[in-house]
């Protein structure tokens, strides 16, 4: 009796089952891209370390356009192609969960990766173990000295703001000393101008008789 080989045939309506997929994983990606637009900025700063600054960026851009701008559905679909330019498919699955989790809860996203090597450094650092110490002595260190960078940019632009406001209102001071000295400037020319004929007519010389 022959045996049948099925590996020689090729499966029926592949094709079909194929686009139906990439149809279904567009539109899951269509809705993390509508669901990122309606995060807070809390919400979006916790996915920064899963998605990248630069597609949170063009997210805030979206999100500020009308939804009936024809801009918001070019700018959101800048949106979905970086975002399958930058994930593999296990990141995919956290940023789909992530947004669902947001449609109900205003907590923002946590990194499952976070959660295991925190975990990993308790382990260590209660063994006693050197090289864990060492590791998270220079995380807090380059948090430490990344919060100061922050603070200090902070400041800078606040004194910038305040340079930017004091130069303001110095302008709008020399600008009403300007408008007060033309309006005296004014005063004396009409007081002039009234007293000008009664001057003239005092000056005329007498009639000779």
């Amino acid at each position: 009796m022959a045996m049948y080989n099925f590996a020689d045939v090729e499966p029926k309506f592949s094709g079909r089952r194929n686009r139906a997929l990439m149809k279904k994983e567009e539109r899951q990606l269509g809705e993390a891209v509508d669901g990122l637009a309606h995060m807070t900025e809390k919400q979006l700063k916790a996915l920064s370390p899963l998605v990248g600054e630069q597609v949170l960026d063009a997210v805030r851009i979206a999100a500020k356009l009308p939804r009936s701008n024809q801009g918001r559905k070019r700018q959101e679909g800048l949106v979905a192609k970086l975002l399958r330019d930058r994930l593999d498919d296990d990141a995919m699955a956290q940023l789909f969960a992530a947004v669902e989790a947001a449609k109900t809860s205003s907590a923002s996203y946590q990194d499952p990766r976070i959660a295991t090597q925190a975990a990993t450094w308790k382990e260590g650092l209660l063994a006693g173990e050197q090289g864990v110490m060492e590791e998270v002595l220079a995380v807090i260190t380059r948090v430490a000295a990344a919060a100061r960078s922050g603070d200090a940019a902070a400041d800078g632009q606040e004194e910038d703001e305040d340079q930017e406001e004091a130069g303001t209102s110095g302008s709008e001071d020399d600008n009403d000393d300007q408008e007060a000295g033309d309006a005296e400037n004014d005063s004396q020319h009409q007081t002039v101008g009234s007293a000008g004929p009664a001057q003239a007519s005092t000056q005329l010389p007498e009639p000779q008789r």
